[in-house]
């Protein structure tokens, strides 16, 4: 029987191709994982507000479709003060078709929704939310809404992850689930 042996270029053009060959191993491997089943843990880095607006109503189902991926949930309202002096979010208003920013003051100040909405069915003042916050509220005639024609379409909320061009199966399972439940 024969022997085979790398020559002493085979072995040099082995070693300069090594990097490549393994870029060209991950990169099936990662294929096979993103076309199978998805799993793992997947951190999702949200406000309180993104959270019970687009996430929230959709845990439960999104766990028994991907019971491999482990979600990892992290809210965060560290961006409550915006711009100098310490100011808060301004409420914006459309008025013949501008765009108007106004600062409000008031004695009450939050940066969640759901307590601003809580003051203001006790009678605290207004509260400016997104209005599926406040759907059992208006429907049982608890709150009413004030200044609607003037109130700009809800801005869209963004999801920022590193790069499309290796994205793992857990976050494309994830994106494309909340997409189709939205």
């Amino acid at each position: 029987m024969g022997r085979v042996a790398l020559t002493e270029g085979g072995a040099d053009l082995l070693a300069s191709l090594a990097p490549a060959l393994a870029q060209i191993r991950a990169s099936v491997e990662w294929i096979h994982t993103a076309t199978n089943r998805p799993s793992g843990q997947l951190r999702i880095n949200t406000s309180g507000v993104a959270y019970a607006a687009l996430i929230e109503p959709h845990v439960r189902p999104f766990n028994a479709r991907y019971p491999d991926i482990v979600l990892d949930i992290q809210i965060d309202n560290g961006v409550s003060e915006l711009g100098p002096g310490g100011r808060f979010l301004e409420w914006e208003f459309t008025r013949k078709s501008k765009s108007i920013a106004i600062h409000v003051d008031g004695r009450l100040v939050f940066n969640e929704m759901p307590p601003a909405l809580a003051a203001a069915r006790n009678g605290c003042g207004l509260a400016y939310v997104f209005r599926q916050f406040a759907t059992a509220d208006l429907g049982e005639k608890r709150l009413t809404v004030v200044l609607e024609r003037h109130t700009r379409p809800s801005e869209a909320f963004h999801l920022y992850y590193p790069s499309r061009a290796q994205m793992p199966g857990k976050l494309r399972a994830f994106i494309d689930f909340i997409r189709a439940a939205n």
